[in-house]
């Protein structure tokens, strides 16, 4: 089946300026010097072609090896449809074809590039994989044992190694999986057009799936002196299927042993292979992430933040742009991934966009992964292809070369219809010559490099511009080399129908050293091999995987930044074999050759321990919880909408229930699934569960807890949340007190005036002064109707009961609406407590009372989604400072005051339900969010508005609508989207600041400060993430809590989840302190209630 096909399929339900000036880092080396003229010419047509076979402008790959032994990096070029070219290396740039007599050969369709030096004598071989297609003749892998000949030339033995395995591969990678000292193979497969491979079905995991990955185990050398290969996939564990498209070898545990990334396109899920210590290969992809990339191609694994632990950087193919983004993407699919994530098919949680996984520590062993790509910056590359990850600039920060682009645009929404709607009838053969045309109208997918300079806890620059590799292109494989032995790494690029590119580095100023690494006999390139380099303090890890980024192999040289910085304090080699190596104060600006001396031990490493004991415990099933949501799809009845509102609990709140002075629990429920459940405290701090009341008539959004009748036994408040479910039915909005009779149950009493309310928090505060606490609710929408304001209610206590009151106050509360959270705060130290009250879309407010009168104040904070704010005192000066938790930086919205988010709310459709329509700006265009599909399936006039894709990808927010759309439309923006530090000057005016940008990965609902490492200085507890987005976004699953360690001078250094000892899986709904002890509990959607101690 074709790609045309798939994306059909797919997309349907889914989804030159002018150069700078002056000098760049990488210069473009003319191939009139360079005499590289390769160029992987793909045919248009044949009996092979773009209709069936999926990968067919997937491109080729670039080897790096020294292949004539002469000291100088060379290149081998594979090309799909004609012979690899070999480019020997003459120095200064200047390289010599030697393909004509390197004996290299292409019967079938060559993908990747292996180097390796299968026989250890020196000479660097080459291992090619081939793709397997009916219409193919050969498509048996091919391993070219170089033949030591002056010119260069190699001989096919794949057959003698018994590496003649024909079987879809994509590319090879070896190592030394099990510590025998010599090297396998892994064989990354795809074969994409043996079934349809966007069907949801149950997955084949048995290793018998035609592309099921393969693991060659080295069982020595046969009476010949030649290394003799055995299939072990089945019994090493190596048995799931997938359609892998790229591959990265790292040790992602930090046990020494070599593990294993398979980035797999379409709907089959990535596989982390974690390798069993030699004995075999555990599939921990779902444990280790939280989410994947869809269409998983190119992927490339190094310590991205000096941390020493190996982050992986995956690509996928979302645009940067709104035009191709809108051509492309058809609508939301909520309902196929929750049908495919769903446990009858078990697939992994997969978006389109490049996944930047940051490695976050070890639990039980495994490593444990939160995906950064979009606050990173890296996340939305279009169709990339490879990914490398160096330090380019030899700062000591690696940085990133993504190449891009495609020879057809299959995915072209308009070409699609076209086609479809014109090749439905005639015969095969008039059906054959409408493709052979239709091919030629296709459009083309030119598209720039892209290059990102690593910064230090903050998002990576794109210098694709600024370093010169921003050229248009069909480009595939890259690899990274020193081809001049200077000391950086030069760039070599694999075009489709266009000369290969070949970019010298031109760093200056910068210190490097460059490693070169001689292992033991049959390991002499040291595969496996990770260097630490350790500089002032700070340390640097490199590993020596050469197979890198899509259909390549790098060269060998393992070359270190170490910027301004002219010396280095000590180097560590770990070797395959796990023996150590150390050497003081190498010479800086040079080559460092290591042959294997090993003379330390493990202990030198001075590595972080996985055991370590951190500031907090986190035990997950502190108390049993068995909530569940009500199966209410928000998406389904309003497409637009960019997160779901009915998914807001459990609440969590405390109370004593039963008299007996200790803290108890009480968790609401949900709309016609769970009931209010009160748990009380035992006398070892455990809790029981007591009773249930019966509140499935409505969603629990806040409890408020009261002894209303002065008996000790305290009773509570139930206020009704979002449930937009229940529309309609006035019971599902009315609050309801329940009595406490002496702690043995709970009785529903009239004391609550008959109001009908949408919120999720809710305040007692005394607001007149008479004794007796009032309640204010906030309103948060009106159901079925989001963003319109929910009524908010002031309620008096007057004697038994609360009666509503109206305030002027309360008149600007009640045209607000969307409020997230409440504070109470003596804010200038006057004795006198105002209230802090933050909503979605607005700038945080202060409700204080001034001459006796209380007045609704907005704060000089910026507008934003707010959702959870705390006060302490942050900066030492004492009074009370204002954090506020955000939407954060790792999404797709993003917000300035020149470029706000924003909302467009009005019944465009005049069926008595509100639209709401979101707009932010892609680069300088400001857009509606939403594709094109998911707009007309909310605002139907949209599809007599808009006749194709393309017309509707070229509409700005502003011409979208009419001037009488635009009658009557409620307009919301935010120009601040990070959490933030406000602090106090004690007038109530605030100077805001930005959290630190490691704070910023996911949204912060709950958020606590107090001294955890008594130090005596408040620190923070941030707590979050949000699941139930759409499905372009998918889950904001990246925080597993963090510790924020304040200083007293109001800054925050963001301890890792190895050191604090946080590791909270899920979202986190509501979140509280026990008084009394150093205990945190909290509600989350996957588990019981969560319990931190500290």
């Amino acid at each position: 089946m074709s790609r045309i096909f798939l994306s059909l399929i797919l997309l349907t339900t889914f989804i030159s300026g002018c150069k700078k000036s002056g000098p760049v880092l990488f210069k473009k080396i003319k191939s009139s010097q360079s005499n590289i003229h390769f160029n992987n010419h793909i045919s248009e047509w044949g009996e092979v072609n773009v209709f069936n076979f999926t990968n067919y402008y997937n491109g080729g790959g670039v080897g790096i090896g020294d292949f004539d032994n002469d000291g100088l990096n060379d290149i081998c070029f594979t090309s799909n449809q004609n012979n690899p070219e070999l480019y020997i290396n003459k120095g200064k740039f200047v390289f010599e074809n030697a393909s004509a007599s390197s004996g290299l050969t292409n019967e079938g369709w060559t993908t990747g590039i292996s180097v390796v030096d299968i026989n250890n004598d020196g000479w660097p071989d080459i291992y090619l994989s081939m793709a397997a297609h009916p219409g193919l003749k050969n498509s048996k892998n091919k391993f070219y044992i170089n033949q030591k000949t002056n010119p260069v030339s190699f001989k096919d033995q794949a057959a003698d190694y018994g590496l003649d395995y024909e079987g879809f591969t994509t590319q090879a990678a070896f190592f030394d999986y099990d510590k025998d000292g010599d090297l396998d193979v892994y064989m990354l497969n795809s074969a994409p057009d043996a079934i349809n491979p966007n069907t949801i079905r149950h997955r084949v995991d048995d290793g018998t799936f035609p592309s099921s990955d393969k693991l060659f185990e080295n069982t020595g050398l046969n009476e010949k002196g030649i290394a003799q290969f055995k299939d072990v996939s089945r019994e090493k564990g190596v048995t799931y299927e997938g359609l892998g498209l790229g591959v990265s070898l790292a040790d992602f545990n930090n046990d020494g042993y070599t593990d294993i990334y398979a980035s797999n396109d379409f709907l089959s899920d990535d596989i982390l292979y974690l390798n069993d210590q030699g004995k075999g290969f555990i599939n921990v992809i779902k444990s280790a992430t939280g989410h994947t990339s869809l269409f998983g191609m190119g992927i490339d694994g190094a310590d991205l933040n000096n941390d020493q632990r190996v982050d992986i950087l995956q690509l996928d193919m979302l645009p940067e742009d709104n035009l191709r983004q809108k051509k492309m993407i058809a609508k939301d699919d909520y309902q196929k991934k929750s049908l495919s994530t769903s446990p009858a098919y078990n697939y992994h949680k997969q978006y389109m966009r490049n996944m930047l996984q940051v490695n976050v520590g070890l639990e039980d062993g495994k490593p444990m992964f939160s995906e950064q790509g979009l606050s990173l910056g890296v996340a939305c590359t279009d169709w990339s292809w490879s990914v490398l990850l160096a330090d380019f600039d030899l700062d000591g920060l690696k940085d990133v070369h993504i190449s891009n682009g495609y020879r057809k645009n299959v995915t072209d929404l308009d070409f699609i219809n076209y086609y479809n709607n014109q090749n439905q009838f005639g015969t095969n053969e008039v059906q054959e010559k409408f493709k052979k045309e239709f091919v030629k109208q296709i459009p083309e997918v030119k598209l720039q490099n892209y290059a990102f300079k690593g910064e230090a806890d903050q998002p990576f620059a794109d210098v694709s511009e600024d370093w010169g590799l921003d050229d248009l292109s069909y480009s595939s494989g890259a690899a990274y080399a020193d081809f001049d032995n200077d000391g950086d790494l030069d760039i070599v690029v694999n075009n489709i129908d266009e000369e290969a590119f070949l970019y010298e580095n031109t760093s200056e100023n910068k210190n490097y050293l460059s490693i070169d690494l001689t292992g033991k006999d049959n390991n002499i390139q040291a595969i496996g091999a990770k260097v630490y380099l350790w500089q002032k303090g700070n340390v640097q890890l490199l590993e020596k995987y050469p197979v890198r980024g899509f259909l390549s192999t790098v060269g060998e040289e393992l070359i270190f930044g170490l910027g301004q910085t002219s010396q280095v304090d000590s180097l560590i080699v770990v070797w395959p074999d796990l023996s150590i190596q150390k050497i003081n104060s190498p010479k800086v600006n040079s080559v460092l050759k290591i042959d294997y001396q090993p003379n330390a031990e493990m202990a030198s490493l001075g590595m972080e321990n996985a055991s370590h004991q951190g500031v907090f415990s986190v035990q997950t099933e502190f108390v049993p919880l068995q909530y569940e949501e009500t199966n209410y799809i928000d998406f389904y009845e309003r497409p637009t909408l960019q997160k779901m509102q009915t998914r807001k609990g459990p609440v969590i709140k405390t109370g004593d229930f039963n008299k007996d002075g200790r803290e108890d629990l009480i968790v609401g429920g949900s709309y016609k699934m769970t009931p209010t459940v009160i748990y009380i405290q035992n006398n070892n701090g455990s809790f029981d569960s007591l009773t249930s009341v019966n509140s499935l008539n409505m969603e629990v959004g806040d409890i408020l807890v009261l002894d209303h009748n002065n008996d000790g036994f305290d009773d509570f408040i139930l206020i009704p949340g979002v449930a937009d479910v229940s529309f309609g039915k006035k019971e599902a909005y009315q609050p309801l007190y329940l009595e406490n009779l002496a702690g043995s149950s709970f009785m529903q009493k009239s004391i609550l005036p008959e109001i009908h309310v949408c919120s999720t928090t809710a305040m007692l505060f005394d607001f007149n002064g008479d004794g007796n606490e009032d309640i204010l609710i906030a309103g948060h929408h009106k159901p079925g109707q989001f963003p319109m304001p929910s009524p908010s209610y002031y309620l008096e206590r007057k004697d038994d009961a609360f009666v509503e009151v109206k305030a002027d106050w309360l008149d600007d509360i009640q045209q607000i609406g969307l409020f997230a959270d409440i504070e109470v705060s003596d804010l200038n130290n006057d004795g006198q407590n105002e209230l802090l009250l933050v909503a979605e879309w607005q700038q945080p407010m202060l409700l204080k009372k001034s001459s006796g009168t209380w007045k609704l104040e907005k704060t000089n904070i910026p507008s934003g989604w707010w959702r959870s704010i705390a006060t302490a005192d942050i900066d030492g000066d004492g009074d009370m400072d204002l954090i506020l938790g955000n939407e954060g930086l790792n999404s797709i919205f993003k917000a300035s005051e020149s470029k706000p988010v924003s909302l467009l709310s009005k019944d465009f459709n005049n069926d008595g339900v509100n639209d709401p329509v979101f707009a932010l700006y892609l680069k300088d265009e400001h857009v509606a969010y939403h594709p094109f599909g998911t707009m007309t399936g909310q605002i139907v006039q949209f599809k007599k508005r808009y006749t194709s894709y393309d017309s509707y990808a070229k509409a700005d927010i502003e011409d979208m609508f009419t001037s009488g759309d635009m009658n009557g439309v409620q307009k919301f923006t935010a120009t601040e989207l990070k959490s933030v530090v406000a602090f106090n000057d004690g007038q109530g005016n605030f100077d805001s600041r930005p959290l630190p940008f490691l704070a910023q990965i996911s949204p912060i609902g709950n958020i606590i400060a107090e001294d955890y490492d008594k130090d005596g200085f408040n620190d923070l507890l941030l707590l979050g993430n949000f699941f139930e987005n759409e499905s372009m976004l998918g889950p904001q699953d990246a925080s597993r809590g963090q510790w924020l360690k304040g200083d007293g001078k109001g800054n925050f250094k963001v301890i890792g989840m190895q050191a604090s000892g946080l590791n909270i899986k899920g979202e986190v709904k509501h979140a509280l302190k026990l008084k009394g002890n150093n205990k945190i509990l909290c509600t989350t959607n996957s588990s019981g209630i969560v319990a931190i101690q500290y």
